[in-house]
């Protein structure tokens, strides 16, 4: 007798079913890359004919492009690309990825608004730019930025270039694409301050030299091994909103804030190690959360345990140890949901004969996490997500 082949459709998890079905319904647009309308201040001016991206306000989620806004300083044209590079690790040159064509209209010292026809898929890290068709075209910059912001070259560069030539400020771009699913915020391990090499997040105003930022090894980023694990590893979209050194304080004031704007699905705050190391009060931290919660609109908030700390005292420990305690009856009071992970991530300390440590193959250097430990954690995390 011959047994029938059976064929099975493989149907996508809840998990995913779920993911899938709320990045297809969004429709609003919310900032992934570039600089930001609202802190513009003109400084001078860069004019063509070149192409020009800007490293240091790199796209901060995988997503589309869906629309730019411009800072046009003067002389209108039909021949202006918005462009999209992507440095090449292990070289000095950056990739095109994708470009669209931008009519200016005329007028001088105005913001224009486009639309793409040509929406351009990006990934995290990738750069945005344009090309300024001639020497009578020219776009505003910024007052404030770090030492290299623009990199520019002459010409439509159409293929690979170095961008040699730095210029010290930012040009007027601003970027738009779908709201993410997952917001990160927190301090220096959501950021990706982990393995042998960091990622730096868009909050972390450093030089990107040559590369972006956001950008560095992006195995570093707990979110980034996250995605890797949801779906076929390119569905989840998110962005980083935490910064390294940080405490309940800054989530409150500012982590957050940011988190909210870009509309996401989910936020996940992963924080607490500072708080404990500047002696601040648990009463300080549960008033930053209850400001955490109040800045919520309709996002689901997730709160991580606080992790075990190889580097801090004894007491330091017991005080991580009663503050996840605390944690977890604050999210049941308020509609959060506490991630558990502390005793997972680690292996008892002879001192106290509890898992105040750091698990040794997690352990990068007393707080943050090696690559296995990043991969480790993003693996507690996922049920959640």
């Amino acid at each position: 007798m011959i047994t029938p082949l059976v064929l099975f459709n493989r149907k996508p998890t809840a998990q995913v079913a779920r993911l899938i079905a709320w990045q297809k319904a969004r429709s609003d647009l919310v900032r992934v890359g570039g600089i930001e309308e609202s802190t513009w201040v003109e400084y001078s001016s860069l004019s063509g004919s070149n192409t020009t991206i800007i490293p240091a306000y790199a796209f901060q989620q995988d997503c589309v492009v869906r629309r730019v806004i411009v800072g046009l300083n003067g002389s209108p044209g039909a021949n202006w690309k918005f462009k999209v590079f992507r440095y090449n690790p292990g070289t000095t040159l950056y990739d095109l990825v994708g470009e669209s064509v931008i009519a200016m209209p005329s007028g001088n010292d105005i913001s224009v608004t486009f639309d793409l026809t040509n929406p351009i898929s990006v990934q995290m890290g990738d750069i945005p730019g344009l090309f300024i068709p001639n020497a009578s075209n020219s776009v505003h910059t910024e007052v404030t930025a770090p030492p290299i912001s623009s990199r520019y070259t002459a010409g439509d560069i159409v293929t690979s270039n170095a961008f040699a030539t730095a210029y010290a400020r930012g040009v007027f771009l601003d970027c738009f694409g779908y709201p993410p699913f997952l917001a990160i915020t927190g301090d220096s391990q959501p950021e990706g301050h982990n393995g042998a090499t960091n990622w730096h997040g868009p909050l972390h105003r450093v030089n990107p030299g040559t590369g972006s930022l956001p950008g560095g090894l992006s195995t570093s980023e707990i979110s980034n091994q996250l995605r890797g694990l949801v779906g076929d590893g390119k569905l989840l979209e998110y962005q980083n909103h935490a910064l390294g050194s940080s405490t309940y304080a800054w989530v409150a004031a500012t982590g957050i804030v940011s988190s909210v704007a870009v509309k996401p699905n989910t936020i996940l705050s992963l924080c607490g190690v500072n708080d404990v190391s500047s002696a601040r009060l648990w009463a300080d931290v549960e008033t930053d959360l209850d400001t955490i919660k109040a800045a919520l609109t309709t996002e689901r908030l997730l709160v991580s345990e606080i992790l075990p700390w190889t580097a801090g005292s004894d007491a330091q420990a017991a005080t991580i140890r009663t503050w996840n305690a605390a944690l977890a009856v604050w999210c049941a009071a308020n509609d959060a949901t506490l991630i558990v992970c502390h005793d997972a991530m680690g292996q008892i300390r002879v001192a106290t004969g509890e898992l105040d440590d750091l698990l040794a193959a997690y352990d990068q250097d007393g707080v943050h996490l090696t690559t296995a430990g990043v991969a480790a954690l993003a693996g507690l995390w996922k049920p959640y997500v």
